[in-house]
């Protein structure tokens, strides 16, 4: 795809800096290959089957505990949004890596130890969305709200953006009036920090909420943590995959 020529005497560095990004994105759409992707439980590749038809990617569920993911203080053990990890052994994940690197997929899908992300397209639309917020906290308007997309039957999505709220006390939330109908939900986390009396406040926690993992219904819904610079997939277990944000837009 060639771009459109433009007069670019005099144009404003905004423009310049847009048709830049266009460019960018649509020489990396032109090297972009639908193949069968396989992530260890960090979001590293392990394995890719060249299928230019397909558009999957499974990741090792994580062997991270809940301390882990939410800490292991008084004030992070009592806190009343704090979630729950659903973690598999790191032999299990071993095993199940390796059956990935010797060729058994089918033996290795049948562990159950392995999560299948959303498709890619889907996966970047929800990383232009999330990385609104830059991840640098402080009080920035950008990093003290949430984001949020939703996928419905029919195919057609909706990009929300919630209202702006303090780490000191707020708590951020975004409605879903029409909750029954989305089939695939994405959101994230604010990396917002204000600093009062020399305590540094922040959005807490990274990974799902409390609240967010007794909403799923049966299905598998995700969170991009700004702050951590994580994506956590999780259902009404708790949190099952983890991965770079990096890896889960890219790979």
């Amino acid at each position: 795809m060639l771009l459109p020529k433009i007069a670019l005497h005099g144009a404003s560095p905004l423009l310049l800096l847009y048709l830049l990004v266009l460019q960018e994105t649509v020489f990396a759409s032109s090297f972009c290959f639908y193949d069968t992707v396989y992530l260890n439980r960090n979001g590293k590749e392990i394995k890719r089957i060249p299928a230019p038809a397909t558009n999957v990617t499974r990741i090792v569920r994580t062997t991270y505990t809940t301390d882990d993911l939410y800490g292991s203080d008084s004030s992070q053990i009592n806190h009343w949004q704090r979630g729950v990890s659903h973690p598999i052994s790191k032999a299990e994940a071993k095993r199940t890596e390796r059956l990935i690197k010797e060729g058994k997929y089918k033996e290795a899908w049948q562990t159950g130890n392995l999560i299948e992300l959303r498709p890619l397209d889907e996966r970047r639309a929800d990383g232009r969305l999330m990385q609104l917020d830059n991840g640098n906290g402080k009080d920035r308007e950008g990093n003290n709200r949430e984001y949020a997309s939703l996928i419905f039957a029919d195919g057609t999505r909706k990009d929300i953006v919630g209202g702006i709220t303090d780490p000191n006390g707020g708590d951020p939330e975004i409605l879903i009036q029409e909750r029954k109908k989305v089939i695939r939900y994405s959101h994230s986390h604010p990396s917002g920090t204000h600093e009062t009396d020399h305590i540094l406040h922040s959005f807490y926690p990274q990974a799902p909420s409390k609240g967010d993992i007794e909403a799923c219904k049966g299905e598998i819904a995700v969170i991009f943590g700004r702050d951590t610079d994580k994506v956590y997939i999780y259902d009404s277990t708790g949190v099952i995959a983890t991965l770079p944000t990096k890896a889960y837009i890219r790979l």
